[in-house]
């Protein structure tokens, strides 16, 4: 084992390490020897490295994994080394993207004793750069100054991101709604905005539109609604129909 160097950012003892993992629950962790070999994970790293209680023990390369790291053996005997984490985006072959950070363990008697890495999932974070990166940055501004609501959504119809009217017709952050189902922010939109309208919009690539009114007290009134087909998600947007009466939607 390797004597703590004052200047590596380090994981300390058995007892912090638990404590420090139950307070990290969203986050999927893992701890090596320095030997490379498991010694514990936590419950969120089996999504997506093939991990049973009999693992432990076993070299970290012989475990069946999705993630798309071969560099993790190299970057773990790299922090070993030098003390100095280690911290990348990586990949899983369903398409997922998590951040993943190599730490240096050491014991209470002070000395090294291995690694713990930990998976931060990164996926819609991700998916917003990508989606944000289809449009110029002159589309961009254009959509964020625009006074109709816009709003990025993933195939589930959950929101990735959305424009400055689009936080102001609900109040709320756009952090505060990633993520979110859009037909839940406004259920009454789960009749006419289905995954079917989704599914013809991208097959088409055509803009599909609907229509709903809401008596809620963000944002009552009639709507009028465009589905535009990107890549992989889709945008919509949200425009009030003047008098609550209906518009004609121009080719």
């Amino acid at each position: 084992m390797r004597e703590f160097s004052a200047a590596a950012p380090l994981i300390t003892s058995k007892r912090e390490v638990s404590g420090w993992t139950l307070n990290s629950t969203n986050i999927a962790t893992i701890f090596l020897d320095d030997g490379l070999r498991l010694r514990r994970f936590t419950t969120q790293a089996v999504q997506f490295i093939k991990l049973i209680p009999s693992d432990i023990g076993r070299p970290i390369t012989d475990i069946a994994s999705t993630l798309i790291y071969p560099e993790l053996p190299t970057d773990t005997l790299e922090v070993l080394q030098t003390l100095v984490f280690k911290e990348k985006p990586v990949a899983t072959t369903d398409g997922r993207c998590f951040s993943a950070r190599v730490m240096p363990y050491r014991t209470q008697e002070n000395k090294i004793d291995g690694v713990v890495i930990t998976f931060t999932d990164i996926t819609l974070c991700k998916k917003l750069e990508g989606a944000v990166q289809e449009f110029s940055a002159r589309e961009r501004q254009i959509l964020e100054n625009s006074s109709d609501a816009f709003f990025f959504l993933d195939s589930s119809l959950a929101i990735i991101s959305c424009n400055l009217a689009a936080e102001r017709m609900f109040g709320r952050n756009t952090s505060e709604v990633q993520g979110k189902l859009f037909t839940d922010l406004f259920p009454e939109t789960k009749k006419t905005l289905s995954g079917k309208m989704y599914c013809q919009a991208i097959a088409e690539k055509s803009v599909q539109s609907f229509e709903y009114s809401t008596s809620t007290a963000h944002c009552p009134g009639s709507y009028r609604g465009l589905v535009y087909p990107q890549t992989e998600d889709i945008l919509v947007s949200l425009q009030r129909s003047e008098s609550g009466q209906k518009q004609e939607i121009i080719p």
